[in-house]
């Protein structure tokens, strides 16, 4: 799994915006600058991972994409939109 933070950057240069590997799944990741946390845990059937965002001063629409891999290679893509509200 990986997801892509800004479907407006090509963060690794390869010419398309939404396929950046900006996390791939780990145990945790945080980034800071951007006030993003993720955690991840393996559980019987799977995996859960959470995804935490913020604290920011101001309202925005954030687009993201959810990138999941199986043992075979295939990929798959959810885009998923939210809106972050301020304090």
């Amino acid at each position: 799994m990986y997801i892509d933070f800004d479907l407006t950057i090509d963060s690794d240069n390869d010419g398309d915006k939404t396929n950046d590997k900006d996390y791939f799944l780990q145990k945790s990741f945080s980034d800071t600058t951007n006030s993003i946390q993720i955690q991840a845990e393996k559980v019987l059937d799977g995996m859960n991972v959470s995804l935490k965002i913020g604290p920011y001063d101001s309202i925005m629409s954030k687009k993201i994409r959810l990138w999941v891999e199986d043992e075979n290679k295939n990929l798959g893509f959810r885009d998923i939109t939210f809106t972050i509200y301020g304090p």
